[in-house]
């Protein structure tokens, strides 16, 4: 049985060194060495690759981010390892051991468990796909001794649970450096993983947006510009947006870095969810023609189904009442409070002091925040 509080506590933190992984002068380091300890693993490690496009003479590319330190993960041996890692050519969307994508003889056959895993006693493998496009490929993989122990589906859902934001911090990186090539390879690359890039000056206009997001913007999908501004359609949460960009705005005037972001949720449950990221942009070599790039805002559709929550390890982590437990788990299921009354069978009044019940046990005071704390809560697990 796990302790839900610590794991909940340790999901956070991990949720913090995978955004802030991308201002780290070795990407992902603290990333990396929490993931290993919440995983129960001899090590985990970020491998990326850097593949050529067209001149297939040309060999990819490797960067290693890994808790493994050891004095022979040379530039050199990696290149070997990368040489017979047959793993890297397999698509791995899905986090998957390698009993999901291979038989198993074939594995402890290969020459990469024969020459580089069996001497140091790896046995069990997990990894999924951080990314995959024609030019850049980025592996999350974690690895267990034979006395450590097969991977269990605990383990799985957690490579669940973070690989999205591991994905949107991908997006991040866009805002530190390198000017408009880079800030254009970046938003190609979100086009591929269906994620939105919207760039506002420090007025809030409009100044660039990548394809993905232009077909949100002119199909009028929950967003939409208003002479020349980015807006929400829903009046609910057009305030909301309009904070969000103004305190961005203010954080990049004031070179205020600590400000890391605000995340808002567009549309209603008849329709397909967008999740937004509004984040300031600080990096003063991005130059555009038209004003001075200040603001992000990363949109991403809100494909999978809302997770279900255990109503008593919600009530055993925060101190909810069974009611207020009940509420919770139903708001994060995309109901309205008017809904979520109707289905525990209380008046409206009534749900409505439940849910300030909730505000004051977690310490917010909007039902969105109440939604993105509870929907990343370890009762997701059980």
């Amino acid at each position: 049985m796990m302790n839900l509080s610590n794991d909940l506590k340790r999901y956070d933190e991990l949720l913090g060194f995978a955004y802030s992984g991308i201002h780290e002068p070795q990407l992902w380091n603290s990333f990396v060495n929490c993931f290993q300890e919440v995983i129960g693993a001899r090590d985990a490690s970020i491998v990326i690759e850097s593949k050529p496009l067209k001149d297939k003479q040309v060999k990819s590319r490797y960067m290693l981010i890994s808790t493994d330190k050891a004095p022979h993960l040379t530039e050199q041996y990696l290149d070997s390892v990368m040489d017979v890692n047959m793993l890297m050519d397999i698509p791995q969307p899905r986090a998957a051991a390698i009993s999901d994508v291979m038989p198993t003889g074939t594995f402890f056959n290969s020459q990469l468990y024969q020459q580089f895993l069996k001497p140091i006693d790896v046995r069990h493998l997990m990894s999924v796909d951080i990314c995959r496009t024609e030019t850049l490929m980025m592996k999350l993989s974690v690895e267990r001794t034979e006395q450590q122990g097969m991977f269990t589906e605990r383990e799985r859902q957690l490579f669940e649970m973070i690989i999205p934001h591991l994905r949107r911090a991908i997006e991040f990186k866009a805002n530190i450096s390198q000017g408009g090539q880079f800030q254009s390879f970046y938003e190609r690359l979100m086009d591929k993983m269906d994620i939105g890039c919207i760039v506002l000056d420090e007025r809030g206009k409009l100044l660039s947006n990548n394809t993905f997001a232009q077909n949100i913007l002119s199909e009028e999908r929950g967003l939409a510009i208003r002479s020349g501004k980015l807006v929400a359609l829903e009046s609910s949460v057009g305030s909301e947006l309009k904070q969000a960009i103004k305190t961005a705005v203010i954080a990049k005037l004031n070179d205020c870095k600590a400000q890391n972001g605000m995340g808002l949720r567009v549309g209603d449950s008849s329709n397909t969810q967008l999740d937004l990221v509004v984040k300031p942009l600080f990096s003063k070599e991005m130059s555009l023609v038209d004003g001075s790039p200040t603001v992000a805002v990363f949109v991403s559709e809100c494909v999978q189904s809302e997770p279900s929550m255990d109503v008593q390890a919600l009530a055993k982590i925060y101190g909810f009442t069974k009611c207020e437990a009940r509420i919770g788990s139903l708001l994060c299921a995309g109901m309205t409070i008017a809904e979520a009354s109707d289905e525990v069978g209380v008046s409206i009044n009534t749900a409505k002091t439940h849910l300030r019940g909730i505000y004051e046990k977690t310490g917010f005071n909007r039902q969105s925040q109440v939604v993105a704390l509870l929907s990343k809560s370890s009762a997701r697990l059980l």
